[in-house]
């Protein structure tokens, strides 16, 4: 559980930079 929780933290972080960028 601890690995699916650290992929999502990473995936939404991801999602967050990406979202970043569009704005930019």
């Amino acid at each position: 559980m601890d690995t699916n929780c650290q992929e999502f933290l990473d995936t939404a972080k991801a999602i967050a930079n990406n979202d970043a960028i569009a704005k930019n």
